[in-house]
């Protein structure tokens, strides 16, 4: 949530019914839950819902696979803020698209670098 006051609404309906201030108008359940039979419950639940619920994703570009489309400065802003609270980007959209950095490979000398080498080093004669 963006706003401290959000932030307090959520609290005090999370709150034990004994700590709730007796004059909002809002009715419970006997399990501490808004009793949504009430018009000012509803109201209350529908306000909760849209303050909890994530930013408008309007400005952002995400890939077929629902990744952030890295080529637009909005999806670009939005990693670099989640890297800064030490969230992980990838993991937004279900599956994570990172793949497996390839390891350097060792080459025997005199192996030109534009021949490719197997993992032992030797030149690759597949191709």
């Amino acid at each position: 949530m963006r706003y401290t006051s959000s932030h307090a609404a959520v609290a005090q309906a999370a709150a034990a019914p004994s700590m709730r201030p007796s004059d909002s108008n809002l009715h419970y359940t006997k399990s501490g839950a808004l009793d949504m039979r009430y018009k000012s419950s509803q109201a209350v639940a529908q306000q909760l819902n849209k303050a909890a619920a994530a930013p408008s994703s309007g400005d952002l570009h995400n890939t077929k696979s629902g990744a952030l489309d890295m080529r637009y400065k909005t999806s670009r802003e939005v990693v670099q803020k989640m890297e800064k609270m030490g969230l992980d980007s990838t993991s937004t959209k279900g599956k994570s698209s990172s793949k497996k950095a390839a390891k350097p490979q060792k080459r025997v000398a005199g192996v030109p670098h534009d021949l490719p080498v197997t993992k032992a080093g030797t030149p690759d004669l597949r191709t």
